[in-house]
């Protein structure tokens, strides 16, 4: 019953890690979108 239940727990903490891996891919994605886009308005003003 107790192994059950550690191995519940573990699933649940690599699902969360995963889902952290994936949030913070999609906001260093989004990060360097902006950059990205800031950057092109500076060239087209110089």
């Amino acid at each position: 019953m107790r192994s059950q239940a550690n191995f519940r727990n573990e699933y649940t903490n690599r699902d969360c890690d995963k889902l952290t891996m994936v949030t913070s891919n999609v906001t260093m994605r989004q990060m360097t979108l902006v950059i990205e886009r800031t950057e092109n308005k500076d060239s087209l003003t110089n």
